[in-house]
Order: C-alpha cells, then structure tokens, then sequence
C-alpha cells in the first residue's frame, strides 16, 4: 500500500507543476482591457446670434431607448442600411440626448425642462436618428433625424415641424462620426433658432402663456418623466 503511494506522488506533483506554469502563464500573458475613448461636444457653444428672443425658453431631448446609450453607432447604408453597429473601443461621455440637449440649450440660452424655472415655452425634440452613415466606404455623414414641437406653458402644442439634418464626415471611424455629429447638432440648432423665429403668432403664444401663468404652479415646468406625451403635430 505504501509502495502504491510512493509511485503516484511524482505524477501528482508533476500535475500540480504544470497546472501552477499554466497559470503563470497566462496571468503573464493576459492584457487588461484599454479603457474606451470617450467623446462629447467639446467646449460650451456660443449662444446663437439668431436665438429666439422668447424667454426664458426651456428645451428637452428625448430619444428611443436603443438610441438612449453612449454608443457611437453606424449604418453601412451601401451594404445594410437597417443594421445599426457600434464603433468598438469608443463611446459618447454621455447618451446623444443628453448631449444635444446641452448644445442646443447653449446656442439658445435655454434652460432645462425639468428645472424649477417658470418658462415661456418648451421646445422638445425627439430624435429618430443620431448617426454616422456610410454611402461609399469612404464616404460618410453624420445623420441626425429629429422631430421638434413647441409646447406653451401648460404643454398645449403651439406648432411642430421635422428636421433633417447631415454633415460630412471626414474620417471613416469613431472620430470622424463624433465630428460630423457634433457640427450637424450645431447645424440643427441654428434651424431651430430659424423656424422658433420665424413666426410672430409663437412667440405671442408664448408670451400669452405665461402671463396668464403667472404665479400659478402650471408655469413651472414638472419634471419630463412625469408629462404625458403631446399630441403629434402636423409636420412640414
């Protein structure tokens, strides 16, 4: 019985030796995980010359929950166009609506709809489509699909229009989508600032809101999550 012993310790110290040199081994050889690169709009953007003189303004992005991610997503449109993919190795500092909703709140000196401030009026835009699409393997645009309404104090819907918006990419990878991005958001800013502008009856409507709002808790905008959907508006 102890002859049988003495003749299996060397196979089981062999195997535990191999078993621990495996180990090192790949503990030796595994590499951490690089941490992402992440990207937003940069420095704060210039408050729009052409801003809507309606004040205070407060503005809410919303978006799908497949686009509610710091993805930085793509189509290969000449290939699949209903496949969205997502750049490896990079992410947005935060969800594209929550991006978009800063920028556009700096270019037209907007507050937040969910802040305790009494507002004229809310724009809120609901996004459709937040990203970089390949005509040509080399030749891209960033690609935002929005859908703005301007509601008065009481939420009522005061007018609504859509807005489609590219800019060219100048590179095919996740750099090149956050630039293109960033300046058809900036884009898509300065065509807001345009069309909240470009009607006397909205601003009126605002002004008429407010006042008769005035004191009244209705004026002061309830947070976003607690406001029912709006009525779709009639689009042009």
């Amino acid at each position: 019985m102890n002859l049988t012993s003495r003749k299996r310790l060397p196979f089981a110290g062999s195997a535990a030796l191999a078993a621990a040199m495996l180990l090192t081994a790949c503990s030796i050889g595994a590499r951490p995980t690089p941490a992402p690169t992440l990207y937003d709009f940069g420095p704060p953007a210039a408050r729009l010359t052409t801003a809507p003189a309606t004040t205070p303004l407060a503005v809410e992005v919303r978006a799908p929950h497949w686009l509610d991610s710091p993805g930085i997503d793509y189509r290969l449109a000449y290939a699949d166009a209903q496949r969205v993919q997502e750049y490896a190795g990079s992410r947005w500092l935060a969800p594209p609506a929550q991006l978009l909703a800063q920028r556009l709140r700096q270019q037209l000196g907007a507050t937040a709809a969910a802040s305790n401030v009494a507002a004229a009026c809310i724009l809120r835009v609901d996004l459709h489509e937040f990203s970089q699409v390949f005509e040509k393997e080399e030749q891209s645009s960033g690609v935002i699909q929005a859908q703005a309404v301007l509601l008065d104090a009481r939420r009522r819907l005061i007018a609504g229009r859509s807005f489609a918006i590219e800019r060219p990419a100048g590179s095919a990878d996740a750099r090149g989508a956050a630039a293109a991005l960033l300046a058809a958001s900036d884009a898509l800013g300065g065509e807001l600032a345009g069309w909240l502008n470009s009607s006397a009856p909205t601003a009126r409507a605002c002004g008429d809101s407010l006042g008769a709002n005035a004191g009244d808790s209705a004026a002061r905008l309830p947070p976003a999550a607690e406001v029912p959907p709006a009525a779709t508006p009639v689009l042009r």
